[in-house]
């Protein structure tokens, strides 16, 4: 048998996604196994770590919440492989599917047929917590009433696949099934490429084109405006928004960047207020609108439902379609199909009982120990059988709010781990959209594994892994790609308008990695004469000076000279908001949100920037430092040379220039302020590369006029004060208007310059830097108070009786 040659051993009783229960191979894996085997392991250990290299420098990432934050997306090298013949009746059932979740949605905020017939509790839909009363009548007739939606399946024991839950609101995970089909199809590109897998880009073509269809608009507007809204950074599939924002092509903005206006929903930007029609959301619907669901909510939009009411804003998907995804409302689906379509669901769901009827709650209790219990609330873990003795008492107090859902025992599939190929719990998910002639299903999906396989959770916040659903044609097939889409010229935008937030972070990108580069660059030098001391070649009374320099800068608390200091201001927890961890921290959590912004090669340095040495010690903390120096110096180099001149360019520019001057206006203060200097003009020279181009201009010898002359005076030097005051100039003539204000901003620019000569005394030349540097403060500050304006806090409206 082929599988022999690579060691696997399904699981007993569980259905295999490759082997049969024979031990042969199935005949759509026979190519993926051939392949496989021939490699090896040596081979296949190569092609899995190209395939982490390719995720890290894409920085796909999931965040798990009660982990510490982010970690590396995981994906398994060997693809889940099914049948075009298999496939087709799933397709099937997820197309009935979705037009029975159509025809659900308009009944529950419509006529309510289904209650008043009696083909669902009331009760089941009038508690459930997706059951919004303000989204009554909100669905219009000739628009969808679902726009996409995810499935979660698993097999049975006889291998058929059932339902086990639906996601509707704001389905994640289409992004990542996009993501391992660009990874796989690039370190299995031979085998990709002869197998005849249908593609993806055909259904992220259907859901755009279905987004920004005109609909009751076309009078209007020939192509809608749409903005996908996030939660923010801190979301787990943050990732997800923002790679799908860039493949899309719509602007990625947070509840903060949106605001209502005469009932019409609009983006703020820097250029005004740019109107949105239509809103791709992943917020859950209790958060989206403060003044009509939940008050405390800062991730939506007050005065959104109004807006959606009036017909000038569309909402993917509705709000309200939470209702869907409710476990009280899954146990009835199937004779909600028979109500509307007179026919059982092609694609089955498990058994799921609402204990709040009787006769469901009835056979539960004949049998817990077959059942999981899941809550309403979703927050709340679900009980498997060997803990539902704990759970018993709460279940009989409050039936209503649970549901019991029979065990699937799902299937294997085999992992690469640790040089070996074992055996792996999976769970599907399947994606649908609508599209401009119907439903269409991504001929794919994302395959969650995990190879404990004693848990019976697999989930990603459980620290799963993940596969690639390769669905082989009967003919060969046809490449797809929204990348080619031709954009008809009067579709075409000449201006970029981003949000303020976006902006905003653009500013402190520039700051936050100028001022990172000093960091580094001061440390690296400020280590090498500490080196110097402990090793006996260098005097106590310069080590300190040059050490102070640093303490100074990093406001870390005073110490003496010490390696093992340095490496506590460095690599720290960044408890010192001066200190290099803080700042790289602070520059990295603001790459975060520019993610759909930055180009490929940008977001790679980035992703190289997150990973910090494992070893300790002189040598691999200088490695660090020494590469972030260097990281860095890329970085600004792919956006000097590959951003276009844009908005986002110029706030990125001008943030960097900001800092730089006061970098420079830091360093040259500190020179003027101690008259035991010699050992520190060097040291600013090195920080500020500037070391070769003052030995051209003044020779070996280091004297402190020579220094500030060249850090201050020199018109064709980039490392200069002057250069970086006349580009700031250059910078806010360039940022975009802003009425009077901009004309305020134009003259504080204009009033930057250097008030003082190289002949200058030290204390008038010290009083005047200081000056300076209040002013370009000022600078900044406007800047953030003309551009940057902080958004409106939501406020609920309550009622009290009396």
């Amino acid at each position: 048998m082929i599988v022999d040659r690579l060691q696997y051993r399904p699981v007993s009783g569980m259905y295999d996604e490759v082997v049969l229960p024979d031990g042969h191979v199935r005949e759509a894996s026979v190519p993926i196994v051939e392949a496989f085997s021939s490699m090896g392991m040596p081979e296949l250990q190569h092609r899995k770590e190209q395939a982490e290299q390719l995720l890290r420098e894409n920085d796909v990432t999931y965040t798990i919440y009660d982990r510490g934050g982010e970690r590396p997306w995981q994906l398994d090298l060997f693809p889940v492989v099914m049948r075009n013949d298999e496939w087709m009746k799933l397709e099937r059932g997820l197309l009935q599917r979705a037009e029975l979740f159509e025809r659900i949605v308009r009944d529950l905020y419509g006529q309510r047929r289904l209650l008043k017939e009696g083909v669902i509790p009331p009760a089941a839909v009038l508690s459930a917590p997706g059951f919004l009363r303000p989204a009554d009548g909100m669905l219009f007739p000739d628009e969808p009433a679902l726009f996409f939606f995810a499935s979660d399946l698993a097999r049975n024991r006889a291998g058929d696949f059932e339902v086990l839950a639906d996601r509707i609101q704001a389905p994640s995970g289409s992004g990542y099934a996009l993501e391992n089909r660009i990874v796989l199809s690039r370190v299995l590109a031979g085998l990709y490429r002869e197998s005849n897998v249908h593609r993806l880009a055909g259904y992220f073509r259907s859901l755009k084109a279905s987004l920004q269809n005109p609909g009751r608009r076309s009078d209007s507007l020939d192509t809608p405006s749409v903005a996908l809204l996030t939660p923010g950074p801190q979301n787990e599939t943050y990732f997800e928004h923002a790679y799908l924002s860039g493949y899309l092509n719509f602007p990625l903005v947070q509840g903060e960047d949106l605001i209502v206006r005469d009932q019409h929903l609009f983006m703020r930007t820097v250029n005004g207020l740019e109107r949105v029609d239509v809103l791709l959301r992943r917020v859950e619907d209790q958060y989206l609108d403060a003044t009509e669901l939940r008050g405390d909510s800062l991730l939506g939009v007050p005065g959104l439902l109004e807006a959606i009411r009036a017909g000038h804003v569309r909402c993917a998907n509705p709000v309200g379609s939470a209702v869907l995804e409710d476990r009280y409302i899954f146990p009835y689906l199937n004779r909600m199909c028979r109500f509307f379509f007179k026919e059982d669901l092609i694609l089955p769901n498990a058994e799921t009982l609402w204990l709040g009827n009787a006769a469901h709650r009835s056979r539960f209790f004949d049998n817990p120990g077959e059942y999981v219990v899941k809550s309403s609330d979703r927050t709340i873990p679900p009980v498997f059988p060997e803990d539902i003795e704990f759970s018993l008492q709460e279940i009989r107090t409050c039936p209503q709010r649970y549901v019991a859902q029979r065990i699937l025992p799902g299937s294997t599939s085999p992992v690469f781990h640790d040089s070996r190929i074992m055996p792996a719990r999976s769970l599907f998910r399947l994606f649908t959209t609508a599209g401009e002639s119907g439903f269409r299903v991504m001929p794919g999906g994302l395959v969650r594994v995990s190879s404990d396989l004693s848990s019976r959770a697999v989930t990603n916040q459980s620290g799963a892994a993940s596969k690639d659903l390769w669905i082989l044609s009967d003919e060969p097939v046809r490449a797809i790609t929204l990348l080619g889409e031709s954009v008809p010229e009067a579709r075409i935008r000449r201006e970029n308008r981003i949000p303020n937030r976006i902006a905003d972070d653009f500013f402190w990108m520039g700051r936050y990695a100028e001022r990172s580069e000093n960091a580094s660059r001061l440390f690296r030098e400020v280590g090498r004469t500490v080196l110097k001391y402990e090793n006996g070649d260098l005097g106590s009374d310069e080590a300190v000076s040059v050490f102070a320099l640093l303490l100074r800068y990093t406001e870390a608390p005073a110490h003496p000279p010490s390696s093992e200091y340095l490496q506590r201001i460095y690599t720290g927890d960044g408890q010192w908001k001066q200190g290099p961890a803080w700042i790289h921290r602070a520059f990295l959590n603001t790459c975060r949100s520019l993610r759909s912004y930055l180009s490929d090669d940008a977001r790679t340095v980035i992703a190289r920037l997150r990973v910090n040495p494992e070893q300790r010690g002189s040598e691999a903390l200088f490695s660090l430092v020494q590469d972030r120096i260097i990281l860095l110096g890329s970085l600004s180099g792919l956006l000097r040379e590959g951003m276009t001149r844009e908005d986002g360019w110029t706030f990125i520019d001008v943030g960097s220039r900001i800092e730089r001057a006061l970098h420079i206006l830091s360093m040259c203060a500190q020179l003027l302020s101690y008259e035991k200097e010699e050992a520190l003009p060097s040291v600013v020279l090195n920080a500020g590369d500037l070391r070769i181009t003052y030995r051209r201009r003044f020779g070996n010898v280091i004297d402190l006029d020579s220094v500030l002359r060249l850090l201050l005076f020199e018109e064709r030097s980039p490392r200069s004060l002057i250069w970086q005051l006349q580009r700031i100039h250059e910078c806010v003539l360039r940022l975009p208007a802003a009425g009077l204000a901009r004309s305020a901003l134009d003259q504080m620019a204009e009033r930057l310059s250097l008030p003082m000569t190289s002949t200058e005394d030290r204390a008038t030349m010290l009083a005047a830097l200081q000056t300076l540097q209040l002013q370009i403060e000022q600078l900044a500050d406007r800047i953030a108070t003309i551009y940057f304006p902080a958004g409106e806090r939501p406020m609920s409206v309550e009622f009290r009786d009396g």
